[in-house]
């Protein structure tokens, strides 16, 4: 998903010792001229749940915040 020029996407996994999902985001921008890149950053947050749609859905609302300068020392790339 994009918000605010940012790409969002999650990238929960799996933890196979708890058998519940991780909360991990992957943020993109996109820079233009005068030589297109992207810049790319991941992020680890310590929620865990059992259900992969409700850890992406927080992995998103996680990116967000991150955005939105609301997570205490992240920055997003």
């Amino acid at each position: 998903m994009t918000y605010n020029g940012y790409v969002v996407a999650p990238i929960c996994y799996l933890n196979s010792d708890s058998n519940k999902w991780k909360v991990r985001v992957r943020i993109e921008r996109h820079t233009g001229p005068p030589a297109p890149s992207v810049l790319t950053e991941s992020y680890d947050s310590y929620e865990t749940y059992s259900d992969k749609d409700d850890a992406d859905s927080r992995a998103i609302e996680f990116g967000q915040k991150i955005i939105n300068g609301k997570c205490r020392d992240l920055t997003p790339p």
